[in-house]
């Protein structure tokens, strides 16, 4: 059972279409979709906006459904110069930008949670090796992606959280659940995988207009993306 997580119902709509055989079930206080995708049997969650609620709703899914595998898909925005909108990204690594335990503790990095988690989550490598190796992907982007509570609008001040935490980091993009995916992925030992397009860059002028202009049609790449990924990832092998 492959687990695919997105945000917001314009972030997992184009998904939805694409599931075959497709079922209501209810999972805890929600409910999620089930059925199939290039033979493949899938759960498709809507987890909700921001880190707490995606980590609740996806515990549910996994005391419930046990997936071998877990894929965060949907939208992100920009923090790289050369990134625009509706570039595909392909995270190499998930930091929190809005976690710091440091005061407490020198043994902790800025980004890290306690509880002996890493300060980078790391998505599973043969997936990402697999979707490198996928045609047509020559301006698939990677690198590290942040990850907190906030829609990050003001360039100035995510320029200061990277120019002081993550300068050596080089972070490519920013969004608001992977970080909790990755960590909820983490601690219950399920590799993870997460796709994502770029619906705006943090800091452009009419930020938020650009965010729905584009966020039906990015995540409509990276679904596209996920649907190559699964039309040639073995069945049940996992």
């Amino acid at each position: 059972m492959i687990a695919i997580v997105g945000a917001m119902d314009e972030e997992i709509a184009h998904l939805h279409a694409e599931i075959k055989n497709a079922q209501k079930i209810p999972c805890g206080s929600f409910e999620v979709i089930q059925g199939t995708w290039h033979q493949h049997h899938v759960v498709l969650m809507q987890s909700g906006v921001g880190k707490v609620y995606a980590a609740i709703r996806l515990v549910e899914l996994i005391h419930q459904f046990h997936p071998t595998l877990i894929i965060n898909i949907g939208t992100a925005g920009g923090l790289h110069p050369d990134v625009q909108p509706l570039d595909v990204i392909l995270p190499t690594g998930i930091v929190y930008h809005d976690v710091d335990i440091t005061g407490f503790s020198s043994n902790y990095a800025y980004g890290q949670v306690a509880g002996g988690a890493p300060r980078i989550f790391r998505p599973d490598e043969r997936l990402v090796t697999m979707v490198e190796q996928l045609p047509g992907q020559e301006t698939l982007l990677q690198g590290i992606m942040l990850s907190g509570d906030s829609f990050i609008s003001n360039r100035a001040k995510m320029e200061l959280i990277v120019g002081q935490n993550f300068a050596k980091d080089f972070p490519i993009a920013v969004d608001m659940e992977s970080g909790a995916v990755a960590q909820t992925c983490y601690y219950y030992h399920i590799p993870f995988l997460v796709l994502r397009a770029v619906s705006d860059k943090v800091g452009a002028e009419n930020q938020h207009m650009t965010f729905t202009t584009f966020v039906r049609e990015s995540s409509k790449k990276s679904t596209a993306l996920l649907g190559q990924l699964l039309q040639r990832l073995p069945v049940d092998t996992l």
